[in-house]
């Protein structure tokens, strides 16, 4: 079972959806990633993924071109629920492995299918304060206007 997921909600890999292992990995370019992207604005080995102190991380040991979560540069960051990376012009959104968001590969040229996890979903329905879950899928249903 995969520790996470990571979804391309935005950028060339757009609706891709990596399982990120239990031993976490690299995100770039390059062969060998656990997350592999087609972004020529990526590095090869942009930043990785690695468990500290029981956190998926994400840490980025001095990329030239930086990795940003939820819009601020980090170098050491423990991802939780919604949190969205920024590397080069791919933005991915986190879901830990029991939940969240899921946007399907475009079966269709110009569609793209999404389920939404229940936690989500009454949030939204009920106007709670998961602002996080607003910006998720409000991003993931900008992408049925393109």
């Amino acid at each position: 079972m995969p520790l996470a997921r990571l979804v391309v909600i935005e950028g060339p890999d757009l609706g891709v959806e990596f399982e990120i292992p239990l031993r976490g990995g690299g995100i770039g370019r390059g062969e060998g990633n656990v997350v592999q992207l087609s972004d020529l604005s990526v590095s090869r080995q942009h930043c990785t993924l690695e468990v500290r102190d029981g956190a998926l991380c994400l840490v980025d040991e001095g990329s030239r071109n930086k990795s940003l979560v939820n819009g601020q540069p980090v170098t050491v960051h423990p991802l939780r629920d919604g949190d969205e990376i920024l590397v080069g012009k791919s933005r991915l959104a986190f879901l830990p492995a029991d939940g969240g968001v899921v946007v399907a590969r475009q079966h269709t040229p110009g569609r793209v299918t999404m389920e939404v996890g229940s936690r989500e979903l009454m949030s939204l329905a009920l106007g709670g304060p998961d602002e996080r879950a607003r910006r998720q899928l409000a991003a993931i249903a900008g992408l049925g206007d393109r």
